[in-house]
């Protein structure tokens, strides 16, 4: 019965590590960027402070399927890493459940 509550808990823990901690829509995108643009957003700055905290997570960023969501993706990555943030800390992966969001999801190696 002890393992079985230890292998539940774990499951909990993993099961949240994959729920999002944020979101960027197009219409917050959707204007001139810059560095202090793209780490004013509110969204993106908590993520970023998850990442950080303990060091070694890793952010998954979840974008809608398709050629535009997949370039949106790649674009906030390439900022992420102009900014600092190791590109192999950052995963881009199809699945976000609108066509206007990005999701950004923070993951335990």
């Amino acid at each position: 019965m002890k393992t079985l509550s230890i292998c539940f808990m774990l499951a909990t823990v993993a099961a949240g590590a994959a729920e999002p901690v944020g979101e960027i829509t197009a219409a917050q995108w959707d204007r001139p960027r810059s560095g202090d643009f793209v780490t004013g957003i509110p969204a993106l700055r908590e993520a970023l402070q998850a990442v950080d905290r303990p060091a070694g997570r890793h952010l998954r960023i979840r974008y809608p399927g398709g050629e535009q969501g997949l370039l949106w993706a790649e674009e906030l990555r390439g900022w992420l890493v102009a900014l600092g943030l190791g590109s192999s800390r950052i995963h881009i992966a199809p699945g976000a459940p609108r066509p206007d969001v990005l999701e950004l999801v923070v993951d335990t190696p």
